[in-house]
């Protein structure tokens, strides 16, 4: 790992929780969507990754606060992956809503995930990642696929999430 990347990488993941504090006042979600998917853009550009959106988040209620920091923080994650990790070209991202639950997927083109680091000796990034989702009542599956793709869902209000 370069010093040059790790530095890049950090001061993009600051930029990023720097828009994350943004989420204690009152605009809408799909505003503060709007503005993290164009600085996640410009990360994956700078890093030679093309990214492709699809969002579909007509008639939203506005997730509770937990659920958009555990959001913000399961994007920050699957991106430092697939950056680190994944020697992907394109990382895709699915975003909508059902029966009260934000339902995400990302995934990349990259070499995916070893099959192995899907049980118990997973990351402590996805590890992390799943004890914060379900913490909230929500779930999230991992699988090795040609690439690699993360699928959660994340309760919009206090309590649990549908599958």
């Amino acid at each position: 790992r370069s010093p040059e990347l790790a530095a890049y990488l950090q001061e993009s993941l600051d930029e990023l929780r720097r828009t994350m504090d943004q989420l204690d006042d009152d605009r809408e979600f799909s505003s503060l969507l709007d503005q993290l998917r164009a600085r996640l853009d410009g990360l994956l550009a700078s890093h030679g990754l093309a990214s492709r959106w699809d969002v579909h988040l007509t008639s939203l209620q506005s997730p509770a606060p937990e659920t958009i920091r555990v959001f913000y923080y399961a994007l920050q994650e699957l991106i430092h992956n697939a950056i680190r990790h994944s020697g992907a070209q394109t990382v895709e991202f699915a975003i909508t809503h059902r029966d009260g639950s934000l339902l995400v997927q990302v995934r990349d083109d990259g070499r995916g995930i070893d099959s192995t680091a899907l049980g118990v000796a997973a990351g402590r990034g996805l590890r992390g990642l799943r004890d914060r989702v379900e913490a909230l009542g929500g779930w999230l599956d991992v699988r090795a696929v040609p690439g690699a793709q993360v699928s959660f869902a994340l309760p919009l209000g206090a309590g649990g999430g549908a599958r």
